[in-house]
């Protein structure tokens, strides 16, 4: 089963410590979203706990995982999230895609490059030609 969330809204906050990408399907009363998350400096505990990955959180707290995505591929519109078995099993879902049009999902995506480097791919694929 995959995920897929019609992206309205979208929130990008990356400090010293922390970086945070959220999509919801509404800025003002979101019902669904994705968010991304990783602090920059994790301690000694978070690293023994498994704690110090990019965390997804899909909908609710319930269905998340550190370390849970696999490899990314992108597109200017939409993103799809392929999930390690460890986030599989978290999440119930094979693969998260996030479509939305308000932005250059690349262009933010390769910011979490940057932040996720070592962790899973990220293949950025040609935009579909122009209709004529």
């Amino acid at each position: 089963m995959d995920y897929l969330l019609i992206g309205q809204s979208m929130r990008l906050e990356h400090d010293a410590s922390t970086f945070s990408l959220a999509f919801a399907d509404d800025a003002d009363a979101p019902r669904h979203y994705v968010l991304l998350q990783k602090s920059l400096m994790p301690d000694a505990q978070d690293i023994q706990l498994g704690l110090d990955g990019l965390h997804l959180e899909v909908d609710d707290q319930s269905r998340s995982a550190y370390r849970a995505i696999a490899r990314i591929d992108l597109r200017e519109d939409r993103a799809r999230l392929f999930l390690t078995a460890r986030g599989q099993a978290a999440l119930g879902f094979a693969s998260v895609t996030i479509a939305f049009t308000g932005a250059d999902l690349r262009a933010v995506f390769g910011q979490l490059a940057c932040i996720a480097e070592g962790e899973f791919p990220i293949k950025v694929s040609a935009a579909p030609p122009a209709a004529p």
